[in-house]
């Protein structure tokens, strides 16, 4: 009778940790469902209304803003990770100090952030890219908070929930800059309701996050200084992943914007965000199984640790190439329809992009694996030199090849970026993960 009773506890066990990462895929699918619905909705919604010219300075603009998304030296990454892992041991004060703790420090970053950019506006001749770029700066800075909201959601067994209303979130700031734009509004207005916007998801996602039994605390009354400063090791080695990929996107929508042409541009962004709906799908699965590689590490779990891994890469590998068949099969009408007869169809592109998604997709899991430990620091510092590399080579490239040059050296990142996750994770990872 003892046996049959502790073989039903321990299905239901199974059955209810299976149901946490199902419910967490289903939660991504939404998130990813916001991007793909922003990022190709956003095209012809503001070439409509605003033209090529100002659609790609607003897109030049915007670039910059990504930069200030890595502010925080990482810290926030770093912590979610040791927040999951101290609150799985049940150490839940602990967990509190160091929520707090990098909440004091995201809070200090926003306002020396907003401080900076206030003086370079009345400094410079306030014109509108100055404030625009100012507001869209704000709204990054207040998007930090976003990861710490995410960790009380993972604590609380709560993450597919936290996702839902993260993404809410986002498409509500998104719906606020369509409407600003549909109503004739300029470059600054729509900043502007997008900043707005941002506050107050923000502000109700914190009011959430406080009402799901975590045992977190919100404020700075328990921060310390010696574990803020412990988290910027770590953390700063995080900052190679969004660096890079700020770097990588950002860096070479400025480089093909600047020396090849805005309505180039334009086109480049197009084909590249169509490539990355396949690298949101990876996404989908490889972040849903993040909270689990966190607990079942700090419980010294490695066995279900790498099953959980083996049958994430495999599902990764299997959505990922799904979606690359959908979209070369539907790509011809889809750039006609999407782009509204102004997108040329740009095979070579095309499928360039699509090669680099599904190279993504044999190192997601792994590499997720990696962060969500802390054990990221050498492929970070990689990574985020690979895409310094990129930029400068799409840079030289352009002067004579074109659009193909950044595009080619977009490729060839992503397999050297391939080499360096699995050599890492083959050298860092230990007891079977």
């Amino acid at each position: 009778m003892l046996t049959i009773i502790k073989n039903r506890i321990r299905t239901g066990v199974i059955t209810s940790r299976s149901s946490s990462v199902l419910s967490g895929i289903v939660a991504n699918v939404f998130n990813q469902g916001v991007t793909v619905i922003v990022q190709l909705a956003s095209l012809p919604i503001f070439l409509h209304y605003w033209g090529a010219a100002r659609y790609g300075d607003w897109i030049i603009i915007s670039a910059v803003p990504a930069y200030f998304a890595v502010s925080d030296i990482g810290i926030v990454s770093v912590a979610i990770n040791k927040i999951c892992m101290f609150h799985a041991r049940g150490q839940v004060e602990q967990a509190n100090v160091t929520l707090q703790s990098a909440c004091s420090g995201v809070t200090g970053i926003l306002l020396l952030g907003t401080l900076i950019g206030v003086v370079f506006v009345l400094r410079s001749d306030g014109n509108a890219q100055s404030w625009t770029l100012l507001l869209l700066v704000v709204t990054a800075l207040l998007n930090l908070y976003t990861g710490l909201f995410d960790a009380a959601f993972r604590v609380a067994d709560r993450y597919a929930a936290g996702v839902v209303l993260m993404s809410l979130g986002r498409l509500g700031e998104w719906l606020a800059s369509v409407a600003c734009v549909a109503a004739g509004g300029g470059i600054v207005a729509v900043a502007a309701c997008a900043c707005g916007a941002r506050a107050a998801f923000q502000l109700v996602i914190l009011v959430a996050s406080t009402r799901i039994g975590s045992g977190l605390r919100w404020g700075w009354s328990n921060s310390s200084f010696v574990e803020l400063k412990s988290l910027v090791p770590h953390g700063a080695a995080f900052l190679g992943f969004p660096l890079g990929n700020a770097l990588s996107i950002q860096g070479m929508t400025i480089v093909v914007g600047h020396f090849i042409g805005v309505r180039e541009v334009v086109a480049f962004n197009a084909y590249r965000t169509l490539s990355r709906s396949i690298t949101q799908v990876i996404t989908t699965v490889s972040r849903a199984v993040w909270p689990r590689f966190s607990s079942l590490y700090a419980k010294g779990q490695h066995g279900e640790a790498k099953e959980l891994r083996l049958k994430a890469e495999r599902g990764v590998v299997i959505a990922a190439g799904g979606a690359l068949v959908l979209l070369v099969a539907v790509s011809r009408p889809l750039i006609d329809i999407w782009g509204r007869g102004k997108l040329p169809y740009e095979p070579f592109v095309l499928v360039s992009f699509l090669l680099v998604a599904l190279i993504t997709s044999l190192y997601q899991v792994k590499l997720v694996a990696l962060m969500s430990t802390n054990r990221h620091t050498t492929v970070s510092v990689q990574f985020c030199a690979i895409s310094i590399a990129a930029v400068c080579v799409g840079w030289a490239l352009s002067t004579f090849a074109g659009m193909i040059g950044p595009v080619m050296a977009v490729v060839i990142a992503e397999l050297v970026i391939f080499a360096s996750v699995t050599r890492a994770f083959r050298r860092m990872t230990v007891g079977g993960f």
